[in-house]
């Protein structure tokens, strides 16, 4: 099975075995296991080993920068965005809410994530100041490709609306 998982994807494995010969260790993690945890095992140990696999796997996983969802490019790096053909001109606000939404277009962000995630913060969440930067934010979509690629779900949050 490690094989087959290691032919199609470099995600992180960690094996959990009651095998604990030392060449059964050794045989998996040269096919391609991470790590190898024998039981029975603590289970803050086997945690601490997921954090270092998720945070070595993360190190070196390619960061998209560029975005396209519809009418709109998003570039990350250069800090730039554009609808319909046009520059759009954002504070740093509205480009931080447009980065969340095409960062993942299918997902519906509810109105105190994008708040955590622009503002930084979860404490202190305002609706109204996200609606209002997100206002501010649909306009110049609508005036730049007359269109608005931001869809609203009443009572949760926001989503890209996919073409």
């Amino acid at each position: 099975m490690l094989r087959g998982i290691r032919e199609h994807s470099q995600v992180s494995v960690i094996i959990i075995s009651a095998w604990e010969t030392t060449r059964t260790k050794i045989d998996l993690l040269q096919l391609g296991a991470d790590d190898y945890v024998t039981k029975p095992f603590d289970i803050d140990e086997v945690v601490a080993r997921c954090e270092v696999a998720l945070r070595r796997s993360s190190l070196g996983a390619p960061v998209a920068h560029l975005h396209s969802v519809g009418p709109v490019q998003l570039d990350e790096a250069a800090h730039t965005a554009m609808a319909g053909g046009q520059e759009l001109q954002l504070t740093a606000t509205e480009f931080g809410l447009l980065t969340v939404l095409v960062r993942q277009p299918r997902i519906v962000h509810a109105k105190a994530h994008l708040y955590a995630e622009v503002w930084g913060e979860s404490i202190g969440y305002d609706e109204r100041t996200v609606n209002a930067h997100m206002s501010n934010l649909r306009r110049k979509l609508r005036q730049a490709c007359d269109a608005d690629p931001i869809h609203t779900v009443c009572g949760i949050g926001y989503t890209m609306r996919q073409p």
